[in-house]
């Protein structure tokens, strides 16, 4: 048999090519993630969008029929305009999320308003819908100088969340507390907890929990980051704790004063 008269031996680090596939890999599960979140969200948008559009339909063509009945031209004419009214809302919230997306700030216009009153009139408006769901917790008067319209907005979007994806046999406790530099807004109900996992990234764009994700309720996962927005607008925070012993709270907490020159 021959000698062997030398051995070589090659060596190829394939780290570097093992962390690129895995990094691959991991970017294309986000994307089909991403794809499938905005699927679902424009699929929840249309829905959204033709139910108070079809309304409008509806009562444009009993408008037609009945020109001569001042009752039905005036109930009709008022289902019009508060179905655009919807469109329009859902249109706004649209723009606003994808303004804080880009890293934009919402626009507010803080004057002085009593923030119990508001909340009161919004909790009232939403009983209308849902019922009497909600207890508020709160002295009057609490007067100061924000953005009332856009706080109602949060304040229906934590709202709407808890009746979603809340117990629909307990109430929906709203407190408000101030003092003389800030106030807050707590909006509490029980149900499915959200894992501290989930409460992290819960106020981003098109996240949605896993009791959202799991409810026959379809939501845009804008939400919260609209409640997110307007709560750094009035140069404040919102906050989110979550247990099967405490319930869900989302907490919102503002200054006394919100005005830009302040």
């Amino acid at each position: 048999l021959g000698a062997v008269d030398a051995l070589m031996t090659f060596a190829l680090d394939v780290t570097e090519q093992v962390r690129a596939r895995i990094q691959t890999q991991d970017l294309i599960l986000r994307l089909q993630q991403e794809r499938e979140i905005r699927e679902q969200f424009v699929s929840a948008l249309t829905h959204d969008l033709r139910s108070p559009l079809s309304a409008a339909r509806m009562s444009a063509q009993l408008l037609a029929r009945g020109p001569d009945d001042p009752d039905s031209v005036r109930k009709n004419s008022a289902r019009i305009i508060a179905n655009i009214d919807r469109v329009d809302s859902m249109i706004r919230d649209l723009l606003d999320a994808n303004l804080i997306r880009a890293g934009e700030t919402l626009p507010i216009h803080a004057a002085e308003c009593d923030l119990h009153r508001q909340l009161q009139v919004t909790l009232d408006e939403l009983a209308t819908v849902h019922g009497d769901r909600y207890h508020l917790v709160s002295k009057a008067p609490v007067v100061g100088f924000w953005d009332c319209a856009s706080i109602q907005r949060a304040l229906e979007n934590l709202c709407n969340n808890a009746v979603k994806y809340g117990s629909p046999r307990e109430r929906i406790s709203v407190q408000l507390t101030a003092s003389a530099d800030e106030v807050e807004i707590s909006v509490h109900n029980w149900g499915q907890p959200i894992s501290s996992d989930e409460q992290n990234g819960i106020f981003k764009y098109f996240h949605r929990a896993a009791a959202a994700r799991s409810s026959a309720n379809a939501g845009w996962g804008i939400g919260l980051t609209l409640v997110k927005g307007v709560a750094e607008a009035h140069r404040g925070s919102v906050s989110v704790t979550s247990s099967a012993r405490e319930g869900t709270i989302f907490t919102l907490r503002i200054p006394r004063d919100a005005r830009s020159d302040c």
